[in-house]
């Protein structure tokens, strides 16, 4: 079976939104009044990082087009393996380990599906697009 691979794999440290623990939820729009809870420890994933500025929010006359500063391509292999489910609003806090590690603020804003083989009977990666909001408040 044909298996696909990342480009310049790195690792990546997602924290999940905690929907459940969020105080306030809004249950009509689907999303929480105020800062959504994170679980404590961040979940270290295997990722292909694509940045540039490929799309961006801009508010146009049909209303808001969502766009993106980049995005992580995982293996949906790794993703069942380690029994993680990545869902819009996941926050990667951490790009690379040890003297390479950088911290980064990127919310996770849409995922497309990839890599359908017919040998593998449906995808075989996930491209999460993702949103840097860390120029509002620069880390060193």
């Amino acid at each position: 079976m044909a298996t696909p691979r990342l480009l310049h794999p790195i690792k990546v440290f997602l924290r999940k939104a905690d929907k459940e623990e969020t105080a306030v939820w809004d249950e009509k729009l689907k999303e929480p009044i105020g800062q959504v809870r994170r679980k404590q420890k961040p979940i270290k994933l295997t990722a292909q990082i694509g940045k540039g500025s490929a799309d961006r929010s801009v508010a146009t006359e049909g209303g808001t087009s969502e766009k993106s500063d980049g995005y992580l391509l995982f293996l949906t292999s790794e993703l069942k393996r380690k029994k993680v489910t990545i869902e819009i609003g996941d926050r990667v806090v951490q790009i690379g380990e040890g003297d390479s590690e950088r911290e980064v603020d990127y919310y996770l804003l849409r995922l497309a599906w990839r890599g359908h083989y017919p040998e593998h009977r449906g995808h075989t990666m996930l491209k999460a697009f993702f949103e840097d909001r860390q120029s509002s408040r620069v880390r060193g």
